[in-house]
This record gives structure tokens, sequence and C-alpha cells, in this order.
């Protein structure tokens, strides 16, 4: 049944949140993106189209329903019979680093805490996600960065999630990426520029990663992941990683099999963003499958 469903994109207001839909049969799906204002749902003979435009911000509240509206991409998943039925991706809070980049020059990077802003916006990402989650009989299971940022946004939302947590596991391959050790500021800005120049995807920083070296460690976290839904085997469950902006992205793209150029035009979901990928059931969305 080569059929397709589109399901439902709720955008939640006080976090800005995305969602999609992943499916969990062979058939092919289409998969509503916030990030993107004009995908194709069908790539050219050519190869695949990339001359679509994205906001800085696309998620902005203040725009007409027609500016916001979803783009469909024809994609297609394999079949997981354990896959939770709502992964939730999760940037930390704001950071001291958001409020002054030269911090990064006298604190490694995997240091940086959240500011006041950034614990508020974190106990407000507690009680959405467990909005999103529902039911309080929906266990969780966390995946969280080793960087006291994220950690300390998991400390703050977890007062606010009143479901059962599965566990919660410390993951460091959904650490930010390094963009190198002490950095100095005036280096980092021109790397940046650089990037931009060069590609985002395939630039590498002084001393740090790509986002091609992000990305393959995503990979590998997306087996651990897998692995892990099988051995609990509670499709009721949903998923919860606390992450960075780039990390998630990452994962969206391995996650949906996104192109390098579709990853090219994505931009950063704010601080506590969340962005939702709603398992879909059975060919037809009926449930069935």
């Amino acid at each position: 049944d080569t059929s397709t469903k589109m399901m439902p994109l709720a955008l939640l207001p006080s976090t800005r949140s995305a969602a999609a839909a992943i499916g969990a049969s062979p058939a092919r799906r289409l998969v509503r993106c916030t990030f993107c204002r004009a995908i194709s749902s069908a790539a050219p003979a050519s190869g695949p189209k990339s001359a679509h435009s994205h906001d800085p911000d696309p998620l902005d509240d203040t725009k007409s329903a027609e500016e916001q509206r979803s783009v469909q991409h024809r994609l297609s998943r394999p079949g997981y019979s354990y896959l939770p039925k709502k992964i939730l991706l999760l940037r930390h809070g704001r950071s001291l680093g958001n409020d002054d980049e030269t911090l990064f020059s006298r604190l490694p990077d995997w240091k940086i805490p959240l500011s006041d802003e950034g614990k508020l916006e974190a106990r407000q990402a507690g009680a959405t996600i467990q909005r999103i989650v529902g039911d309080e009989g929906t266990p969780i299971m966390f995946y969280v960065s080793p960087y006291r940022r994220t950690k300390q946004t998991y400390d703050e939302l977890q007062h606010h999630v009143t479901s059962d947590v599965l566990f919660t596991r410390e993951e460091p391959r959904l650490r930010e990426q390094d963009f190198g050790n002490f950095q100095d500021t005036e280096l980092i800005q021109r790397a940046k520029q650089d990037r931009k120049d060069f590609g985002r995807f395939f630039y590498r920083f002084p001393d740090g990663e790509s986002g091609a070296d992000v990305f393959d460690r995503i990979a590998a976290f997306t087996s651990t992941f897998r692995q892990d839904c099988e051995s609990i085997r509670r499709p009721d469950a949903a998923a919860v990683f606390v992450t960075h902006g780039i990390t998630a992205r990452l994962f969206v793209m391995r996650w949906l099999h996104w192109t390098v150029d579709e990853f090219e035009v994505l931009h950063n979901p704010n601080n506590c963003a969340i962005i939702v990928l709603e398992r879909i059931d059975g060919a037809d969305g009926s449930g069935a499958g």
C-alpha cells in the first residue's frame, strides 16, 4: 500500500514547536516540516531540489497561517515495531554564552550554565512536554547531553513532568558541535562567516567539528536508540532528547533522510523550542500495521 497520510500539525505558541510525522511501516510518508517553506515533495531527475528559502525564524507566531504553511516531504521509513509513539527534541534553555559570547574564551563550552531566563524557559518546557505527551500513563525515556546547560535544563523541566520516567541517560553523542577548546571570539566569528560561504554541513571549525562529523555520531546514536526501543518494548512511550540546536536538526536529517541541500537552508530552533516527531502506524494512518 503506497497511500499517504498527513498528520495534523500543532504549533504551540509558547514554545514555537515544530511537528513532523514518522512512519512505523515501510510505506512512503508525507511529512510536514515547519522548518521549510517551499521544498518540493519530489526531487527532479537531475537531483534534489534546493532552490527553496527559509526565514531566519520560520516559526514566528506573528506570521499568518499562509506564511507558516507546512510543506510536504515524501520520505521512506523502515518498519520498527517498538519505536516510541513520539520523539521530542528539546534545545536547552538560554545560556550565559547566548548572552555573552566572550565567555567561551574563558570557560569551556561544556561548562557554560543556563541564565536565569533559561531556567525559567526550561520549567515552562517541562509543562509543555507533559502537555504534548498527554496521558500521564505515557512513560518517557530521557536522553540528555552531558553539557551543563542541557543537564540544568533537564533538572528544571523534570519537576513539571508527571508521567513515569522509564530511564534518564546521559548521552555524549547528543552534545553540541565542537567549535574548538577555549574559543577566540574574533576567530570564531570569522570561521562562522567562512562557514556561510563554504556550507554549514561540511565546514569544519579549526580544532573542532563539521556538521558532517556531528551527523556521523548522531547516526551511531540512532542505532543505539533503536536497540533501546527494541529492548524495553514500550511503543506507547515517548522519547525526549535534551540537546542542542544543530544536534537536533541533524537528528531529524538522519531520521527522516533529508538531503544536505535541505539541511543547508535550516536554522536553529529557539532556546527550549520543541521539535515533535510522531509515529504513524499503518500505511493508511489508521493505526494498523
